[in-house]
């Protein structure tokens, strides 16, 4: 298959970790360079976390009132900005993590596959507000987050992320970095952010940037594809025997739009060090302790003593070499069962 003068003709025997057949590698190169000239340098399966987010995301297109896995980052710098020099550090970024690099295809296909491109296009969109009240920037900030917040992104398209620079004053400058969760988790965020600004400050200061070699997302699912499914099939049915329904909570819902909400409080010094103190003479978790009182709330709720409910942790396994420093999405979010006695 030729589709351009680098790119010599791909097989299936290019891309081991892909389940793919010819016609299948066909169909992604077709759909993957349709309208592009980005030579493609990897492909291989998705996460089961990944496979969610695009099944999640496609099932809720359509409903203005739902934004699933979109996440919205927005801050202040002040000071004077260089933004050519702010561009530069992003491209850096993402030529250093091929997570931005990549694009997801999972029709006509054998199983969907993350497509890895060897370079792409990118550019920090910019506004200027200067010339308005605080008042209006103010109502503008809000629209403009919301309607960026809705705009979707295309699976296909790298990179799933767009950043924007307004600049509100002279020497204030608000970002907003938007992206899809299929990209990466919480984790991620001070790994990326730390380059970023690291880049950025040694470009300004004419000084040579020499960051150690990144770990690809790749060797999360390599690792992946190296566990035994039999046996962890086995033991989360020996985990779950008996358990045949959801915990249904037993509150009534009077809420027609769909979206989400949260709540967040706060525990005083004293209750903190009260509550840690306790959970250590019990020799408890403070995570522990926490998911025990969930699973009492929860069998009020329900009037169930068999209480079942997810728990996400980082999913960052300590037998991927160097996997605290790789840009990714890692969380799993597995069943936690707790049986209440009477």
């Amino acid at each position: 298959i030729q589709f351009s003068d680098r790119e010599s003709a791909l097989t299936i025997s290019d891309f081991t970790m892909a389940n793919l057949s010819q016609e299948g590698l066909t169909n992604v190169l077709n759909k993957m360079h349709r309208g592009k000239n980005n030579q493609i340098t990897d492909l291989y399966p998705l996460s089961p976390l990944q496979e969610g987010m695009i099944f999640h995301t496609l099932h809720d297109q359509g409903d203005e009132h739902v934004a699933p896995y979109i996440v919205q980052l927005s801050f202040m710098i002040r000071g004077k900005m260089n933004i050519p020099t702010f561009e530069q550090a992003w491209k850096s970024v993402i030529q250093r993590h091929e997570i931005f690099r990549t694009g997801f295809v999972w029709d006509e296909i054998e199983e969907p596959v993350q497509v890895v491109y060897e370079n792409i296009p990118f550019k920090v969109n910019k506004e200027d507000w200067r010339t308005m009240t605080s008042e209006e920037i103010e109502e503008k900030r809000k629209v403009f987050l919301a309607l960026d917040r809705k705009q979707a992104f295309q699976f296909d398209e790298a990179p799933l992320m767009r950043v924007t620079v307004i600049q509100e004053g002279e020497e204030e400058y608000r970002i907003v970095w938007t992206h899809h969760h299929i990209l990466l988790d919480g984790w991620s965020l001070p790994l990326v952010f730390n380059e970023l600004l690291t880049v950025y400050q040694k470009r300004m200061n004419g000084e040579a940037v020499k960051l150690p070699k990144s770990s690809p997302y790749k060797k999360y699912i390599q690792w992946l594809r190296e566990q035994d499914k039999e046996q962890a099939e086995q033991f989360w049915r020996e985990k779950l025997k008996g358990f045949t329904a959801p915990t249904l909570l037993g509150l009534e819902s009077k809420e027609e739009e769909k979206g989400y909400t949260e709540k967040v409080t706060y525990l005083s010094e004293e209750q903190t060090q009260a509550l840690q103190g306790w959970a250590k003479r019990n020799k408890l978790t403070l995570s522990t302790v926490i998911q025990g009182a969930w699973a009492y709330l929860m069998s009020r709720y329900s009037g169930e003593n068999d209480i079942v409910f997810g728990v996400t942790s980082s999913g960052r396994s300590t037998e991927i070499i160097d996997v605290e420093n790789i840009v990714g999405p890692f969380i799993t979010t597995s069943p936690t069962r707790i049986q209440l006695m009477d």
